[in-house]
């Protein structure tokens, strides 16, 4: 049985009082550590509340948790698939763009933006500017409601980023990655395939 299996939502304020001051009982002050196992626990709660369907209460989680601890890695992360979720896939995009590289705790770096986005998943698209394929293939992204990362291969480190991965007779726009998951060109049958155990997870 889950930690939250027995927990109702109209007991949400007072599960939290309690819970909080276990917390700080166990840190005896020290603010920096009480702030962030108080913001963990909250997304985790969100996760939870997200999970089942509750978006406006799993949102209010994690805003919680981001003013205890604003650079709290997962909570920005589990934010904005809130807003995606919703349907509003420009602010999704809009917070993950602008969440803080690291995170820290005591002075020390514990997490990473680029590490806690390979560990949820990610969907990156290799593109050419102008191009009718790259166009067609984020448009259909987009009908997906997904987040994605457009990443344009008139720069050389991203061409070099595409052949580690695919090697130099790969080498088309647009190429996907679906968490860890090559799809070389516009493959439109296996897309839905591949997006459809994506999103499910």
């Amino acid at each position: 049985m889950g930690i939250f299996s027995k927990f109702k939502p109209q007991d949400s304020e007072q599960q939290k009082a309690e819970k909080f001051k276990e917390l700080e009982k166990m840190f005896g002050g020290d603010k920096e550590f009480e702030n962030n196992a108080k913001a963990t626990w909250l997304v985790s709660r969100g996760n939870h509340y997200g999970d089942k369907g509750m978006l406006d209460k799993a949102l209010e989680d994690f805003e919680e948790a981001l003013k205890l601890q604003p650079d709290h890695l997962s909570a920005h992360v589990s934010r904005a698939m809130v807003y995606a979720k919703k349907g509003d896939k420009k602010k999704a995009e809009q917070l993950l763009e602008e969440m803080p590289e690291e995170m820290k705790v005591d002075g020390n770096v514990v997490g990473t933006k680029k590490d806690i986005l390979n560990d949820v998943g990610q969907i990156r698209i290799y593109t050419i500017k102008k191009d009718p394929f790259c166009k067609k293939a984020k448009e259909y992204l987009n009908s997906k409601n997904v987040i994605f990362e457009e990443c344009d291969l008139s720069d050389r480190n991203i061409v070099d980023e595409l052949v580690n991965k695919v090697g130099e007779e790969n080498l088309v726009a647009p190429t996907f990655d679906i968490n860890g998951t090559i799809i070389i060109g516009f493959d439109e049958k296996k897309l839905d395939k591949i997006l459809e155990n994506y999103i499910k997870n």
